[in-house]
């Protein structure tokens, strides 16, 4: 049996649930609260405390007695290091938790990168009020210190911004990361480890849709890549070899600044949202989901096969024009050809009333691709001048 501690909300957890269905596996979700999942039935879920690593543990101990686990996991990055410490404690699976733990404290995390000269911009950690802010570059980046979704993340432009923006912060009892602003383009690798070594990774472009909360609108695959980007990953890739993980996935997001530097933002020890999987399913014919399923289920750790690709293949996120609610979204079938992938998210279009800046504001995905990246945004403008918003 798999169990999972609740789930993200952006599409990977409603995947994996689909895909243990089609396997005919035996898995449980171990939520706090039913309305976050419309797409979860009623034996496949228990209710419990998930706050509570206690009650987590009373309730994994119940099942284990007539139960066999095989992998304890979340989608949520809530509940990552939650759900590696019953892996561990019930010994099902171990990983390195001081190192998951890391990862997860954005500040502790940047100290560990500037060992291995993935990471030069000057930060500091704001901890409580009336503490003194320190001097720093504007613009800068403010950001909850262990925040997921580029929820609450701002870019300040003068001091005045950012007191204000930290006095705000504060009051959520979160821990707040003030760093510098790094220009350039931006990317996502993410990777799976297996027994201390890294069996599977992916190179992903990103745009960004508000230059000031960063929320993303778009992620991009291409067939192929210039030298100098592959001697960027393949070191990006030699660094974090060292990390020995055992069954997990990161989600490594960085900048290539103007000046041709890696800057690591964030590692996330997890598989990618936003429906990178998908993207990936539908660029190089393999199933992650699927294929980590059966990894943990039943050991299986056959060989990973990527189908050599032509095209470029890009998801675009369908973001409101204007901060208003909606009532739904119409997409022409002029471009149904075009479109080789799509989604609405009809609980965060029942959900928006305005924009949030982060990952809520995204209400559905296209996917499509081209062979060159001037047919691709030709496509792509035909496909947005396809896509209508109806407000409310």
């Amino acid at each position: 049996m798999i169990i999972f501690i609740e789930s993200n909300t952006s599409g990977t957890g409603e995947y994996f649930y689909k895909c243990c269905l089609q396997k005919k596996i035996d898995f449980k979700f171990l939520i706090k609260s039913k309305l976050k999942y419309p797409w979860l039935k009623k034996k496949h879920y228990e209710l419990v405390d998930t706050k509570s690593q206690k009650k987590l543990e009373n309730k994994i101990s119940s099942i284990l007695k007539k139960n066999r686990i095989s992998f304890i996991l979340s989608t949520s990055d809530q509940f990552i290091i939650t759900s590696n410490k019953l892996n561990n404690k019930f010994r099902i699976s171990k990983e390195n938790l001081k190192l998951l733990e890391i990862f997860k404290d954005k500040y502790k995390c940047l100290s560990i990168l500037k060992k291995y000269k993935l990471s030069k911009r000057k930060n500091f950690l704001v901890e409580k009020k009336n503490q003194k802010i320190k001097n720093i570059k504007f613009p800068c980046i403010v950001k909850p210190n262990s925040g997921t979704g580029s929820i609450n993340v701002c870019k300040i432009d003068n001091r005045n911004q950012l007191i204000s923006k930290i006095d705000f912060l504060l009051r959520k009892k979160d821990k707040i990361l003030v760093e510098e602003f790094v220009g350039g383009k931006e990317y996502s690798l993410e990777v799976l480890y297996l027994k201390g070594k890294i069996i599977f990774d992916q190179l992903i472009e990103k745009k960004i849709n508000d230059e000031n909360h960063f929320v993303e609108s778009a992620h991009l695959i291409r067939p192929k890549y210039n030298l100098k980007m592959i001697n960027i990953k393949n070191k990006i890739l030699k660094e974090f070899q060292k990390f020995k993980l055992n069954k997990m996935f990161l989600h490594i997001e960085f900048k290539i600044t103007n000046k041709g530097n890696i800057e690591i933002i964030e590692i996330n020890p997890r598989l990618a949202g936003g429906f990178i999987p998908i993207l990936i399913k539908e660029a190089i014919k393999f199933d992650l989901i699927s294929y980590y399923i059966d990894l943990i289920y039943n050991n299986l750790d056959h060989k990973i096969k990527k189908k050599k690709i032509t095209e470029i293949f890009k998801i675009i996120f369908l973001i409101p024009p204007r901060s208003q609610k909606v009532k739904h979204i119409n997409i022409s079938n002029k471009i149904k050809k075009f479109v080789i992938n799509k989604k609405i998210y009809l609980d965060k279009i029942k959900n928006f009333k305005n924009y949030s800046y982060d990952f809520t504001d995204r209400l559905g995905h296209l996917i499509f691709k081209s062979k060159n990246m001037k047919r691709l945004n030709i496509l792509e403008k035909n496909i947005q001048s396809n896509v209508k918003f109806v407000y409310k």
